[in-house]
């Protein structure tokens, strides 16, 4: 799946979570007429915190970068967003949880580019 970057509008395709449609970003299904503005606001606010994230990894403030990180994997529990949280701890000097999230599962089986 193609992302392109949020403030261009988000994913570039999704899956319908009514009649699970392929299709490009919408207010509505194409297929079964499912409202889904809401999700896609939700997952707007879900790679806005990411990138929040990042931003603060680059500005050099870990602490605040970790808790944004942590916001991140409770919302989009993904491999990318567990290794995301592991860079942020090992930054921080906290080498024992990096080494623990490291390791850990992902509670879901999904990508982090679908919601």
């Amino acid at each position: 799946m193609t992302t392109v970057p949020v403030d261009q509008g988000s994913l570039a395709e999704m899956h319908c979570p009514t009649c699970r449609a392929r299709q490009t970003w919408s207010d509505i299904c194409r297929r079964c007429k499912c409202d889904m503005a809401e999700l896609h606001a939700a997952w707007r606010a879900c790679q806005h915190l990411r990138f929040r994230c990042l931003a603060l990894l680059r500005a050099g403030d870990f602490p605040a970068a970790r808790a944004a990180a942590h916001q991140y994997v409770s919302l989009v529990p993904c491999d990318g967003s567990l290794r995301l949280l592991a860079t942020c701890q090992l930054l921080d000097g906290r080498w024992a949880a990096a080494l623990r999230t490291g390791c850990r599962e992902p509670r879901a089986e999904r990508s982090c580019d679908s919601p």
